[in-house]
């Protein structure tokens, strides 16, 4: 996860976070994400994309 953050990119569905995500892993979908969000997803340790919106929603 924190080689995608250089890249500005997050795996949409990542292995293990079905119970978040609703769909099984899926390494080919990533997302541009932006450089500001990816490095803040890593330097968190936020691994889905809902849990990073979820988690700067109330930030």
């Amino acid at each position: 996860m924190l080689h995608l953050a250089t890249q500005a990119a997050s795996v949409r569905y990542p292995a293990m976070a079905y119970p978040v995500t609703g769909y099984a892993y899926e390494p080919r979908h990533l997302r541009f994400i932006g450089m500001e969000a990816a490095t803040d997803m890593a330097a968190r340790g936020i691994g889905t994309l809902e849990e990073y919106l979820g988690a700067t929603e109330t930030d």
